[in-house]
């Protein structure tokens, strides 16, 4: 749920248990990494996971005004308050799960990537997938289990990297918020650091000052310093 923060004057970002609901229901297989862990949701795993694949496969009318935690209450024999709270544990028990074992998510043959995800408001994700192709840049991704963490769930390619140390590589991927991305912020970038006007020691790590420097760069034709 978003709401706007009068205080620090900008919208933030609470996901509520039906959206981390929404987004279990969407990789629901994950759930089957967290049983044998004495979770107090361990009893409802499998009934869980049969309701999310029986309504994946078999209800095609299936919306999700239908998924509400008192439907699955009712369905799991689970009081709702109960279960908003082991829902909530649950995803972000997956998220812990993929940052300490990243492996776990990943099937024979793919590629480990490491996703940065980011949100218009500038909220931030970081997340493995085991992914059949490396992507390339300006590639779009769909990742809807994201958006309870961010309130984003559509993304564009930003820049693909290949770390190779020790015998190993690490494919990490950036991206940017699809529906919020701004091309021309984009070729300002790349004509600054194609002209060495900005580098990675210059870069400031908060996104407004960039927005703020490249457009005095634009207007102006210098890049002014984030310090």
């Amino acid at each position: 749920m978003s709401k706007y923060d009068i205080v620090n004057g900008k919208w933030t970002f609470r996901a509520t248990p039906l959206d981390y609901l929404h987004c279990i229901f969407n990789e629901y297989e994950w759930l089957m990494l967290l049983k044998g862990r004495n979770k107090p949701y361990e009893e409802i795993l499998d009934p869980l996971y049969d309701s999310a694949r029986k309504e994946r496969y078999e209800d095609e009318e299936l919306t999700d005004i239908k998924i509400t935690m008192k439907w699955l209450g009712e369905r799991l024999k689970v009081n709702t308050s109960k279960l908003s709270k082991w829902i909530t544990l649950m995803y972000n028990d997956i998220v812990a799960l993929n940052e300490s074992d990243p492996k776990l998510f990943i099937r024979s043959g793919q590629f480990l990537c490491h996703f940065s995800l980011s949100s218009y408001r500038n909220d931030y994700m970081q997340f493995y997938l085991g992914l059949d192709y490396i992507p390339r840049k300006d590639d779009s991704l769909s990742f809807y289990f994201a958006k309870a963490s961010i309130d984003e769930s559509n993304f564009i390619i930003t820049d693909v990297t290949i770390d190779h140390e020790y015998g190993h590589s690490t494919i990490h991927i950036d991206c940017s918020p699809r529906y919020h991305h701004n091309e021309y912020k984009t070729w300002l970038l790349e004509k600054a650091r194609f002209l060495n006007d900005i580098n990675l020691w210059t870069m400031p790590p908060d996104e407004l000052v960039l927005d703020d420097m490249l457009r005095t760069y634009a207007r102006k034709g210098e890049m002014p310093s984030c310090i």
